[in-house]
């Protein structure tokens, strides 16, 4: 019987006899976008060998919590990773993927094609079929998920992957009722933490936030699964600068059932908290807990204590920030380049406009690139002359413009790394556009430690994560975690 072990986040495992799959692996304390988030939960490192004990890998997406360099690191080279092959997609930027973990060295990489179905001989039979992004979702068409079918059982892991009601349907056709659903639980992005708002504005309006449920809403309603599952929002700030971003951006998941159930949805599913280490085993709907039930309170106390032991890692990674010396005729060509790589066209017709404003050790403005749509035409400009005002800035100071320049930073990273201003009202065009620059900012390099653009000698980069992972990174064992965890140590 194939066995199912969640490992925190989205990284699930499912073994059977013989083999083992293991789904979008975060496992390392390397952080994530550019040393902004990391991995909370912590897993306990007496964990670590059951998760790389594998024979198989599914990456959903691009984004750096599926798609963790630090992570994909630790596998053999030789070992079956599936990803989904965009077929639907056209531009370069559909086999990043692919190139990343081909340059990563990996040489059994096996793209799989939308709603296209394989069999894994785990010992026990698993059946896969991939799920591909909503269509609705056109700014995030680099996305997917899984329908896994056993003997016993069939679940759907959805992690990020957004639906509509199209795509539920397509699901159902294939699924019928699912016994368990993995969906994402409360999101963590930007906002509001990373806006030019007050720390008391930024908790109020988190608060506000939390509670946003839609997804699990829709997936209950449509296809009324067995057991619902809350994944992919394990994340927590750990530089001290960001420390208050774990009251503004973070909900817990105990929150999750009470709201699902307050809207009547858990009449007929069963709600389920996992924990980094639990074992899930499906047809039962019963749960392994090894450390005990989580407890999220007084969380944010004890996590200020245990990120103390990223200081030497984040003084490393940050040693950037001193840099000077923008040169006005790179970020030319720079332009030039990327002009080149975007797509001309933009996916809908809108009028919107987003500045990256780079701006010196004195607050003085060194340079303003401005991505504009007019209608379906994209363009990037680096003066004024474009005729939109503008939604919203990116305030970047010049060491970190610098850095992503072939360093430890992605220019998508700018996001999440610097103060965002809402200029006007925020319409649904501009989370479109932001999505938009972040897929091809950086000429397909999903990675900072694994560079497939050709601009930079990938090998530095590697080698320099490596060395973070060996000799910065954090360890957690289960003793160091006890606090995080009620007494009781297993249930139903």
């Amino acid at each position: 019987m194939i066995q199912t072990k969640f490992f925190g986040h989205a990284c699930l495992r499912f073994g059977g006899t013989r083999g083992a799959l293991v789904c979008d692996p975060w496992l390392s304390t390397v952080p994530i976008y550019g040393n902004t988030a990391v991995k909370y939960p912590f897993l306990p490192d007496e964990q670590l060998a059951d998760a790389l004990d594998v024979t198989h890998i599914y990456i959903s997406h691009h984004h750096e919590d599926h798609f963790h360099a630090p992570t994909l690191d630790l596998y053999s080279r030789s070992i079956a990773v599936l990803i989904p092959e965009f077929e639907y997609a056209s531009h370069a930027r559909a086999a990043s993927m692919r190139r990343s973990l081909n340059q990563l060295g990996f040489n059994n990489v096996i793209p799989l094609k939308s709603w296209e179905t394989i069999s894994v001989d785990l010992g026990d039979p698993l059946t896969l079929t991939l799920i591909p992004s909503a269509r609705s979702r056109w700014h995030d068409w680099e996305n997917s998920g899984l329908i896994l079918k056993t003997r016993e059982w069939t679940a759907i892991n959805l992690n990020d992957n957004l639906v509509d009601g199209a795509l539920l349907a397509e699901i159902q056709m294939r699924a019928d009722r699912p016994d368990a659903v993995f969906v994402q639980g409360f999101p963590s992005t930007e906002f509001p933490g990373n806006f030019d708002f007050s720390v008391a504005e930024k908790i109020h309006i988190g608060r506000q936030k939390r509670g946003k449920v839609d997804q699990a809403e829709m997936v209950i309603r449509q296809l009324k699964p067995r057991s619902v599952i809350p994944i992919a929002c394990d994340i927590a700030w750990h530089r001290s600068q960001d420390l208050y971003r774990n009251y503004s951006d973070k909900p817990t998941p105990s929150r999750f059932g009470p709201i699902l159930e307050k809207r009547g949805l858990l009449v007929e599913a069963q709600l389920i908290e996992l924990a980094p280490g639990d074992s899930l085993e499906i047809s039962a709907l019963t749960v392994q807990r090894p450390y005990g039930t989580l407890n999220y309170a007084g969380f944010r106390r004890r996590l200020r204590k245990k990120m103390t032991r990223y200081r030497e890692l984040v003084a490393a990674y940050d040693a950037y920030t001193d840099r000077r010396g923008f040169d006005p005729r790179a970020l030319t060509a720079l332009l030039r380049e990327l002009r080149a790589f975007f797509p001309r066209l933009f996916p809908i017709d809108a009028m919107v406009r987003i500045d990256f404003v780079i701006v010196g050790a004195d607050a003085e403005t060194l340079a303003r690139i401005a991505f504009s749509v007019h209608g379906f035409e994209f363009s990037i400009s680096n003066d004024e002359t474009t005729d939109l005002d503008c939604d919203q800035e990116i305030i970047v100071p010049e060491s970190i413009w610098l850095e992503t320049l072939g360093g430890r930073l992605l220019r998508r990273d700018l996001f999440a790394l610097c103060v965002n201003r809402q200029l006007k009202p925020f319409r649904p065009a501009v989370a479109g556009l932001r999505y938009f620059i972040s897929y091809y900012f950086d000429f397909g390099d999903i990675s900072p430690w694994v560079r497939i653009s050709g601009r930079h000698p990938p090998a530095n980069n590697l080698a320099g994560m490596r060395s973070m992972r060996t000799e910065l990174a954090p360890h957690f064992l289960a003793r160091d975690l006890s606090d995080e965890y009620a007494s009781e140590k297993s249930s139903p």
